[in-house]
């Protein structure tokens, strides 16, 4: 064994076993493959043990590998979806899967229109709509729509509103009592944009209001012997509950993300930066804090720094900056 392999995998020890991505760089700095790890100390460390339980491609790789670094993330779905993302970006040799325009969709809600929709979109834009995600799947995400839409007994059809209002007669959902029916003209933009607000706040995780509600009604239902009622509210309940899990939000005015980590021991130290850009990841590592504030431009605003709990020597912080330059400093 050589000594760097054998200083790598001195490295391996001191990984944390937490979720996370981790990517494998040769002598030159160039990325040659990115992976994803439900406990980054067990998964890296794989590759540092003996050849014969490695496939060939696998040593060949390997035995380029001259360094590696590593992010930790909150979950094993986060570590996936940026492992997504890092492919994409530096396209890894080692990396069959995942370099094509597929990824993760993210459900797009039309604030910007007098009757909003849901509909799935493969990436956040650069406009005043709202976006959540990202999901597992496309199927993940149109359930969740269903489960909404369902739930608040919103339109299913491709009707423009206000343009069709009161162009044709109502489809059997109305009758079925599976939509309130806004080609009538007899709900108001503002009532329906009220039942939407409540769907963006179930995506948000914002669910117990709606959930005491949906409660009270069951209960009633089953007092006053309304057994089929009853037993339809409760299927409602559980899909409110299933999809009350919070989801990451992403706002299309504010697209851009600075992720800054740093860590500081007794002689050293270092700030990693993550840029995202529509959902892109950039990474620049950099000597000081300072530096940050100059790369990113002069006039650009910072609007907000969450400041999450400590974890061991290292601080993270999360920057959002506008992406107007305004003037000033």
């Amino acid at each position: 064994m050589s000594e760097r392999f054998e200083e790598l995998k001195a490295k391996v020890l001191s990984l944390p076993f937490e979720p996370g991505v981790y990517i494998m760089k040769n002598r030159d700095g160039q990325v040659i493959y990115v992976g994803k790890a439900k406990a980054l100390k067990n998964r890296v460390s794989q590759y540092f043990q003996s050849d014969s339980r490695h496939s060939p491609k696998t040593i060949r790789m390997v035995s380029n590998i001259w360094d590696f670094d590593i992010i930790v993330t909150e979950t094993e779905f986060e570590a996936l979806v940026l492992e997504n993302q890092m492919i994409k970006k530096y396209q890894p040799k080692y990396n069959i899967l995942l370099k094509d325009d597929k990824g993760y969709p993210f459900i797009k809600v039309t604030t910007s229109k007098p009757y909003p929709s849901f509909s799935i979109v493969p990436k956040p834009g650069h406009d005043a709509d709202r976006y959540f995600g990202p999901y597992t799947s496309r199927r993940a995400a149109y359930h969740a729509i269903d489960t909404i839409n369902e739930t608040l007994k919103l339109k299913t059809c491709r009707r423009v509103f206000p343009r069709d209002i009161g162009k044709d007669r109502p489809c059997l959902n109305l009758h079925l009592g599976r939509c309130i029916a806004p080609c009538t003209g007899q709900v108001s933009a503002e009532e329906y944009a009220a039942r939407v607000q409540e769907g963006i706040s179930l995506l948000e995780g914002n669910d117990k209001a709606l959930l005491a509600d949906l409660t009270a009604r069951m209960e009633q239902a089953a007092e006053d012997l309304r057994f089929e009622q009853a037993a339809t509210l409760r299927d409602r309940i559980r899909a409110v509950r299933a999809l009350g899990e919070k989801q990451k939000v992403v706002a299309g005015a504010f697209a851009e993300l600075d992720a800054v980590a740093y860590v500081q021991g007794q002689t050293r130290g270092c700030v990693v930066v993550l840029h995202y850009l529509a959902g892109d990841a950039r990474q620049e590592s950099l000597a000081d804090g300072v530096t940050v504030r100059r790369r990113r431009g002069a006039g650009r605003i910072f609007e907000a720094i969450l400041c999450p709990a400590r974890r061991g020597a290292a601080h993270r912080a999360a920057v959002q900056s506008d992406r107007r330059v305004r003037g000033g400093g």
